[in-house]
């Protein structure tokens, strides 16, 4: 078993914790903070694997700013949320940056961590093959064909409101679920978002040809 494969299910596990959670309206700053511990992991697992991370994407899409000024907006929720000092040692004054925390905030993160895995695993669950197609919809960066399927799958999304734009990701789930045909493309990855405790079981065995 490589060492990345483990890390890949770390990774895994946390970013899929995440996406259960802000699927159903829950803890919205565990989101936020497995999302982003995810998406360190797995950019790192990007670069091993020599496949494009979304900020190569984002880095080749523009040049006003830095791979370091692009990664420390990523991560301004994320270390309020993690440290209680600062680098001198001293208690961070976090409030009014936590005041600004909202459900909104989890979107851009949630979007890096699976763009990132679908592209170190090849595959994704459905849940988050919709809520990736959903965040396109949102970004309204889309044209032509794309942005045609995105407006069928989601019409009127922009305009409706938050509740009303996750209830519109939730229902897609469902249908897509019932439907079968997603869940049978080998770009599918099977079983659910929340993994359980004999994982890291199940990938050992897997390696050494051991049953668990």
């Amino acid at each position: 078993m490589k060492g990345t494969d483990r890390k890949r299910l770390v990774a895994r596990m946390q970013i899929g914790t995440a996406l259960h959670l802000f699927l159903n309206d829950m803890n919205p700053v565990s989101v936020h903070v497995l999302a982003c511990a995810g998406c360190e992991i797995l950019g790192g697992l990007a670069k091993t694997d020599c496949v494009p991370s979304l900020l190569n994407v984002l880095l080749d899409g523009q040049q006003q700013l830095s791979e370091a000024e692009l990664v420390r907006s990523r991560v301004v929720f994320y270390n309020a949320m993690k440290h209680h000092n600062d680098k001198r040692g001293q208690p961070r004054d976090d409030e009014r940056l936590l005041e600004s925390f909202s459900d909104e905030a989890n979107d851009g993160v949630l979007f890096e961590a699976w763009f990132n895995y679908g592209q170190v695993a090849t595959q994704m669950p459905v849940e988050a093959q919709v809520f990736t197609m959903w965040i396109m919809a949102l970004s309204g960066g889309l044209d032509g064909r794309e942005r045609a399927i995105c407006d069928h799958l989601f019409p009127g999304l922009k305009i409706a409101s938050r509740r009303e734009q996750k209830q519109q990701m939730r229902l897609l789930i469902e249908d897509v679920h019932k439907q079968g045909w997603v869940s049978n493309d080998p770009r599918t990855e099977a079983g659910s978002l929340l993994m359980p405790l004999s994982a890291f079981d199940e990938l050992q065995s897997r390696s050494s040809g051991v049953r668990p």
